[in-house]
């Protein structure tokens, strides 16, 4: 829960918040003069193939949406493309900005806001960082620190706040084609050195809904715990199967054998 925070000034810095209906789950004017709505490229209704065609996405990405994802940094459903195509378009429009901009998603919510203004604050004279992400899932349990450098792979990208310095890193490389999430991509970048990255430890920001109004149109079989039950039990199931023919043909081997030494004798 928020407590009533209260601020003489409302923070300048640029907020962005793409929207598939011109709303936000949280009221960011209250605490932030400058509030962008920004509405999002729609593409759940977008084919595939025409995506593919006009060279907007991979065969690899086009295959995820066909055929379904096989790892959880494919696409699972077309209206991600439009998210990743959204923040790109943001990039761009921004990258002359002498200031820190903070970019969410609409469902993003801020849950412990006393200690988000602070951290905000905290990196308006930082020039070291090219983006920091707040409320993503990550693999550090260090927690002593607002933030620590990061180097590994995250899921979630529902609020991020990026430096002058960083759009320009990004626009590097976001104007490529489409072939895997926005979270993944960017933790390619930065597992190879090419994003300097700030990882919130403790997370001050979360999503109103997981599957996120903006990423996915097609309910996420490897983030469900049903769908992990049944993809555990087939591949047990396999396994066994498996194991028994294998079984199988080790006796008919050994049958066979037993009929050559017989012959030979």
């Amino acid at each position: 829960m928020n407590p009533d925070v209260k601020l003489d000034v409302k923070l300048d810095i640029p907020v962005y918040i793409i929207s598939v209906d011109n709303t936000s789950a949280f009221n960011f004017g209250k605490y932030f003069s400058n509030i962008i709505i920004y509405p999002a490229i729609d593409t759940r209704n977008t084919s595939p193939i025409k995506l593919l065609n006009n060279e907007i996405i991979t065969w690899r990405a086009y295959n995820d949406l066909i055929n379904g994802r096989k790892d959880h940094f494919g696409f699972s459903g077309i209206g991600a493309i439009g998210l990743y195509l959204t923040y790109r378009k943001i990039l761009s429009e921004i990258k002359y900005t002498n200031k820190n901009v903070l970019i969410c998603e609409q469902d993003c919510l801020i849950s412990n806001l006393s200690e988000f203004i602070r951290k905000i604050k905290s990196l308006e004279n930082n020039y070291n960082f090219d983006c920091a992400v707040f409320g993503a899932n990550h693999h550090s349990n260090e927690n002593n620190k607002d933030f620590i450098y990061y180097k590994n792979s995250f899921v979630l990208t529902h609020s991020i706040l990026w430096s002058p310095l960083g759009i320009q890193s990004i626009l590097n490389y976001i104007n490529n084609k489409i072939e895997i999430q926005l979270d993944s991509f960017l933790s390619q970048l930065i597992i190879h050195s090419k994003l300097n990255l700030l990882m919130e430890t403790n997370k001050t920001t979360t999503q109103e809904n997981h599957i996120s109004l903006l990423e996915n149109d097609t309910p996420c079989k490897l983030c469900d715990v049903s769908a992990k039950k049944i993809i555990k039990e087939n591949f047990s199931n396999n396994t066994s199967t498996t194991n028994n023919n294998n079984k199988n043909i080790i006796i008919i081997l050994l049958i066979l054998i037993l009929i050559i030494i017989c012959f030979r004798t």
